[in-house]
């Protein structure tokens, strides 16, 4: 039970939400799906986009906007969270819909190790051990690394040139900035007022997302081959794991020419396999 003292600062915060900054980022995150769908309906097709991305933002507005069973809120509130949540199954079932179109070769993240990593935290993190208040929490921290697979995809599809796409990832980057704006805001008008996981969470999101635009727009990248290193990595012990387990060849991957991950059989494997035969006759 909050005390009048935090009841009254929780009531100054909550007055200063509803602001510009607020507003601008709930139009251009909106905007941001409006392009999505139109881009697939237009063109009858997903390629260019993530699957990857679009699962987690499912998941992230099904485990945050809860709380539409929990109490009564404002109608903008209750139209937005609907929208989103409805939106992002109409994009997943799009993949569905398209898949012949979806290009699996550069959409290679393995979304796991974000959503466990993210669940832990939350347990970690939230404010109140409660259901509605640790899948809250667990949502904003899914939330900072939600454009990871879609800014991996592009980093393999160089080549895109594809305006719906690109325009999808500013529109998101870009709502994100503005609620950046809109905790500033509120800190300069409340200095009681305090949101770390949101906070923490909107910084890494910031970051990622800039460095994508400085490697969409100026063909530089502080992220670019760190991430795509870690993602050949997973993806070679996963092999390897696999190899134990059920057996096989040696594989090691590689992003090919296109820009698609590719799997080759590891040379020091092959090279041993002669070398055992040889030695057998």
């Amino acid at each position: 039970m909050p005390s009048p003292k935090q009841a009254a600062v929780a009531g100054t915060v909550y007055a200063y939400s509803w602001n510009y900054f607020r507003y601008g980022g709930d139009f251009l995150h909106l905007a941001g799906i409006v392009v999505l769908l139109a881009t697939i309906v237009k063109r009858q097709s997903v390629s260019g986009l993530s699957q990857k991305t679009q699962l987690l933002y499912c998941i992230i507005y099904c485990t945050r906007y809860l709380d539409l069973l929990d109490h009564r809120q404002a109608a903008y509130l209750v139209i937005f969270k609907i929208t989103f949540i409805f939106t992002s199954l109409i994009a997943i079932s799009a993949f569905q819909r398209f898949l012949d179109t979806w290009e699996k070769q550069k959409d290679t993240v393995t979304i796991t190790l974000f959503i466990i990593p993210c669940f832990v935290l939350s347990m970690f993190m939230t404010t109140e051990y409660t259901l509605l208040e640790t899948l809250w929490t667990f949502s904003e921290f899914l939330e900072a690394v939600a454009m990871v697979p879609q800014y991996v995809f592009s980093y393999r599809d160089v080549g895109n040139k594809e305006i719906g796409v690109n325009a999808f990832v500013v529109l998101i980057g870009s709502y994100r900035i503005m609620y950046c704006l809109n905790w500033m805001y509120k800190k300069y008008e409340v200095p009681q007022y305090s949101d770390i996981d949101s906070w923490l969470a909107g910084i890494v999101e910031i970051v990622l997302f800039v460095d994508f635009l400085n490697f969409k727009f100026r063909s530089k990248s502080s992220l670019r081959t760190y991430v795509l290193a870690v993602d050949l990595k997973v993806h070679e012990v996963k092999e390897e794991v696999e190899r134990q387990l059920y057996g096989g060849e040696q594989v090691v991957f590689e992003t090919s020419d296109t820009g698609e991950l590719r799997r080759r059989k590891k040379a020091g494997s092959l090279d041993q396999e002669l070398t055992s035969s040889a030695a057998s006759v």
